[in-house]
């Protein structure tokens, strides 16, 4: 199961990060990307090691932030991605991330 841009070896914590994916895939929808976050914050709290889990967290409050004019994101959003710079500051989705978060 895990791959290149999954790393973590807490199965739990994967789960929730993939199950935030398939919701982000939907993300035009309100809800689909609130699911989004709630599972990408599972994954954290469930590995807080897992950096791309926190990159999708960044990039999920973003596309809120701006997608939906939800100005409290932009903050979690913000602190998200210095936790995935952290921990996976190697990773292209983080400098992509890194475009993204104001």
């Amino acid at each position: 199961l895990p791959t290149r841009s999954a790393r973590t070896d807490d199965m739990d914590a994967l789960v929730s990060y993939y199950a935030g994916n398939a919701h982000y895939t939907l993300r035009y929808d309100r809800a689909a990307t609130d699911t989004a976050i709630y599972h990408y914050e599972r994954a954290v709290a469930q590995d807080p090691g897992f950096g791309e889990a926190y990159v999708a967290l960044a990039r999920a409050h973003i596309w809120r932030f701006w997608q939906f004019a939800e100005s409290g994101d932009r903050v979690p959003a913000q602190a998200a991605l210095e936790r995935a710079r952290a921990l996976a500051q190697e990773q292209a989705e983080t400098r992509l991330a890194e475009g993204l978060v104001p």
